[in-house]
């Protein structure tokens, strides 16, 4: 039993405030891993009534409206409303809890525990991150790309994901002018798979290195879905392995730099597509190979180069923001 349904079966129903539709599954796996020794809620102990000041009782009546305020939050209804109500009531709810539990500490004549607080608090705080505010162009005629790239624990069907970097670009459409960098995420895993011999070779990365870490998914999906169309040197293979991690990627628009640049890299490399022999034949450096963030950042660098012989002609990024496809699974 999750804590919305726990918390639920004991309180009273209280009406509840629209929250937002797409924290419905994240919640529900996170509700899946909260405790479910939720207690009921009491009003707040305090001394005998007639023995508290005016101010005390303002104070006491101040918790507890601070606490209902956390637990109206918490049972509304969360398939309902926009990703920034959503991110906003969470928000409230936290800042409530803590509120009240300052007022408490200080207060020192309340005897007051909010049982299931740490569960209310993770799910809450998963809430706000999942819910954080995207990104957006900043003018009409600007879009925001994302370039991906993974680091896995080798290329079988059953390898994973361990390390992986995010570039959010913005840039002109639809000549694909480069206008900054507006957030960028790099982070490892640990797998629950042997690295390969081959993929260590790769990248050089071990399990001692992995240890431990994690991905922030909410980072990530911060800037995938802050636009429909990812890029990948390879899409094919990034999209499968960050599947497994984030299975609603697979539903997103995808550009590939190797397979949808063909014709330029023929007249261009010579038909060679590998990052490595494009980054030698345009003169790019590439300080750090198979280093995910610096991956996306070299991707980017040839991204820039245009695709004709004129300052006047659409950059390659440009030729990619027009081909964007979804590549088989």
């Amino acid at each position: 039993m999750g804590i919305f349904s726990t918390l639920a079966k004991f309180f009273k129903k209280v009406p509840s405030v629209a929250e937002p539709l797409a924290l419905q599954e994240p919640l529900k796996e996170i509700q899946e891993k909260v405790p479910s020794t939720v207690q009921a809620l009491s009003e707040p102990k305090t001394l005998p009534l007639p023995e508290l000041t005016t101010e005390q009782l303002a104070i006491r009546e101040k918790v507890w409206e601070l606490v209902l305020t956390t637990k109206r939050l918490v049972e509304s209804d969360w398939a309902i409303g926009t990703r920034e109500e959503k991110h906003q009531r969470a928000i409230i709810a936290l800042s409530s809890l803590f509120e009240a539990e300052r007022l408490v500490n200080e207060s020192k004549f309340i005897n007051f525990t909010f049982h299931g607080r740490d569960g209310v608090i993770k799910t809450m705080t998963s809430a706000m991150r999942k819910t954080q505010p995207l990104h957006k162009p900043s003018s009409d005629g600007h879009r925001l790309v994302a370039i991906i790239d993974t680091e896995t624990t080798g290329v079988e069907d059953y390898d994973e994901p361990i390390s992986v970097g995010a570039l959010l670009v913005e840039v002109s459409h639809p000549k694909g002018e480069f206008l900054g960098i507006v957030e960028s995420y790099h982070g490892k895993r640990e797998p629950t798979v042997e690295i390969s011999a081959g993929a260590n070779a790769v990248h050089g990365m071990t399990f001692a290195d992995l240890k431990g870490a994690q991905f922030d998914i909410a980072a990530l999906q911060k800037i995938t879905d802050s636009d429909s169309l990812l890029i990948a040197h390879n899409a094919k293979f990034d999209r499968r392995m960050l599947a497994k991690v984030m299975p609603e990627i697979v539903d997103l628009a995808w550009a590939c730099s190797i397979h949808s640049l063909k014709y330029e890299w023929s007249r261009m490399t010579e038909g060679k597509r590998s990052l490595d022999a494009i980054c030698s034949t345009l003169e790019i450096e590439r300080p750090s190979p198979h280093n995910a963030m610096n991956d996306c950042l070299v991707l980017l660098e040839v991204l820039k180069v245009r695709a004709g012989k004129t300052t006047r002609s659409q950059t390659l990024m440009g030729r990619l923001i027009g081909s964007a496809w979804a590549p088989p699974p």
